[in-house]
């Protein structure tokens, strides 16, 4: 069998989290323990406010005439400040998103060996709150809504828009009461396109504010460094002097 080469480069090898949760460990790998260099403020599900709930982008209201434009402005802002957002009536059906959730729980229940029987859990048609984003300095929880897509700008896109649109900081939770399985999907440039401010957003007062760079670079030195909240998308800034 011819062997896979993957041209963007690999990431570090890591055990399958079902054959670790085998061992009934005692405490978590030190390799999984992202080391925190200063306290950080975690907003817990109950306090999260109006000011704090990640934004819901209504995907029929934003192709309508009647709610477009407002609907628009809702979601330019929501890139603009929050760097995610939750999309509702997106057109994906409900059963269809279902099923997908079945398939996907059945891949990772397959048998990792011969001794490691399949089981089946129900567990993905309850919703779990799993991911976290830095607003303001703050963790701030999504509450998650029932069959949404929830969006994440990144850090590709930040540097498209030469800033406008944001990047955030994200982490996944752990919950030591209910099996969670998230479903993420990546949308990326061709390999052979350039990563770059977009030519129509450089003026003279708006100079760029990120280097360009080949897709396949990009990732490459992605997947080299170890990761440290936003510290390679900083590394492609452009400092402007005075």
């Amino acid at each position: 069998m011819e062997e896979f080469f993957n041209p963007s480069g690999t990431s570090l090898l890591v055990p399958s989290v079902q054959e670790l949760a085998k061992h009934n460990l005692s405490k978590v790998p030190q390799r999984y323990i992202q080391p925190q260099q200063h306290e950080e403020i975690v907003v817990i599900s109950k306090e999260v406010n109006g000011d704090l709930e990640i934004p819901v982008i209504d995907m029929h209201k934003l192709l309508s005439q009647e709610f477009g434009s407002s609907e628009l402005d809702k979601f330019h802002l929501a890139c603009k400040e929050w760097g995610f957002f939750q999309l509702i009536n997106h057109g994906v059906s409900s059963s269809f998103l279902d099923k997908l959730k079945l398939e996907i729980e059945d891949f990772f229940n397959l048998p990792i060996t011969q001794e490691c029987p399949t089981y089946f859990h129900n567990s993905l048609f309850h919703l779990v709150e799993g991911l976290q984003i830095k607003k303001d300095g703050m963790w701030v929880p999504v509450i998650p809504l029932p069959n949404a897509f929830v969006v994440n700008v990144g850090d590709i896109l930040e540097i498209i828009t030469n800033g406008i649109y944001r990047s955030i900081e994200h982490r996944a939770t752990v919950n030591s009461e209910k099996e969670r399985v998230s479903i993420a999907t990546f949308y990326s440039p061709r390999h052979d396109a350039v990563i770059g401010p977009w030519p129509s957003l450089i003026t003279k007062q708006t100079p760029p504010q990120f280097k360009r760079i080949q897709t396949m670079e990009y990732f490459k030195n992605f997947f080299a460094r170890k990761l440290e909240g936003k510290a390679y998308r900083d590394a492609l800034r452009i400092e402007h002097h005075d």
